[in-house]
């Protein structure tokens, strides 16, 4: 067999294994993100050298995503591995962006898997040469002859110095493999089967409904007169939240409050309800508005829980594609130029992020979310 024939097929297997490891640990969004959160601590989308430096260091020797990072604190990997997916597969910057993450672990398993040989083989000089060379490709499963040996390390020895950097050494067997700068990385933000999570207005009272039975005026009247603890007939932020916080763990009202406990939610159902256009127009809920609040609650905590899963960079802002996820997911499924046209009429600044308020302020738009009454409680 030839050399490059044997060289290539022996870093392919290599760069195949690497990536079919990297999948089988990180196979799910849940993972990768609680891993990008450690990793980009300050949340602003973008890691540095240090940064990933860093997080090699936190998890070298721990046995978190089965050892997956158990040995890699090795600089000279390190810089390779970054290097290679900010300027071969990346974006072409400093930083690596959350999309370019997954090719980042990729990158650090791959060299460090080549720094090991290059180790073994080196004579601690981080330099070597041609008979350290010949027991280097061996290593890898090359079939070398002594003068095709000696070819191959002329060429990469290019001032014919003697001596082959650990750098010189990985561009040989990445090119030895046909791999070049090519872009093959695993694709961990695969399209999913979204399942359309209609939502309407309608349906939100029909909840609020179910959740208060036969006798609505006595459950609103029951649950009115905890809020409303001072009786005073009208409510704040604070005690809304208060609320929710002693309710949303009990299993009470058909378990309606169960996980609402998220704070811009919260606070969007308020603003809602205390703006709309049955509102008193002042910043407390009344007894008469308490069933908007309700439905507001009800709603605001769905659109919630789709942002919030769409929000890959779990920074509380969405970006285009995230942005066309969140509208399949609730069954408006849109083509690439009518989604970017919709996107920014949210993005009036043009950053080209979406914030929870917005997302939301353009769905209660679209969708037609009125305030009607959902109960009496006269």
């Amino acid at each position: 067999m030839g050399a490059g024939a044997s060289a290539g097929a022996s870093v392919s297997a290599e760069f195949n294994r690497s990536r079919a490891l990297a999948k089988r640990i990180f196979n799910d969004k849940a993972t990768l993100k609680k891993l990008w959160t450690v990793l980009d601590f300050n949340g602003n989308g973008m890691v540095s050298l240090a940064e990933i430096d860093k997080m090699i260091i936190l998890f070298n020797e721990a046995n978190a995503y089965e050892g997956f990072f158990k040995g890699m604190n090795n600089k000279p990997a390190l810089m390779r591995a970054y290097k290679r997916t900010i300027e071969g597969e990346g974006d072409g910057d400093a930083y690596v962006q959350r999309h370019e993450f997954t090719i980042l672990l990729r990158n650090l398993y791959l060299y460090n898997q080549f720094w090991a040989v290059f180790d073994g083989i080196d004579g601690d000089d981080r330099r070597v040469d041609i008979n350290e060379f010949k027991a280097g490709v061996a290593k890898m499963g090359y079939n070398l002859t002594d003068e095709e040996a000696e070819a191959t390390f002329a060429k990469i020895d290019k001032n014919g110095g003697g001596q082959i950097l650990f750098d010189e050494f990985c561009d040989y067997c990445m090119k030895a493999a046909g791999l070049g700068t090519n872009r093959i990385a695993v694709n961990f933000d695969e399209p999913e089967k979204i399942d359309p999570e209609e939502l309407d207005i309608e349906e939100c009272r029909e909840m609020v409904k179910q959740m208060l039975g036969k006798d609505k005026r006595e459950v609103l009247m029951s649950i009115w007169n905890v809020l409303d603890f001072n009786g005073n007939g009208k409510v704040s932020l604070a005690e809304i939240d208060r609320m929710v916080v002693m309710f949303q763990d009990m299993d009470c009202y058909d378990n309606f409050f169960k996980g609402m406990n998220n704070k811009p939610a919260l606070m969007r159902a308020y603003k809602a309800t205390i703006t709309g256009e049955q509102s008193d127009g002042d910043d407390w809920v009344s007894k008469r508005e308490f069933p908007i609040l309700l439905r507001n609650l009800y709603m605001f905590n769905r659109l919630w829980r789709i942002f919030d899963e769409i929000d890959t960079g779990d920074d509380r802002r969405i970006d285009l594609n995230e942005f066309k996820a969140g509208m399949a997911k609730l069954g408006n499924f849109l083509e690439e130029e009518n989604a970017a046209t919709e996107f920014a009429k949210i993005d009036t600044n043009g950053g080209g992020q979406v914030l929870f308020d917005e997302f939301c302020a353009y769905l209660v738009e679209i969708l037609e979310c009125k305030d009607d009454q959902i109960a009496d409680m006269s």
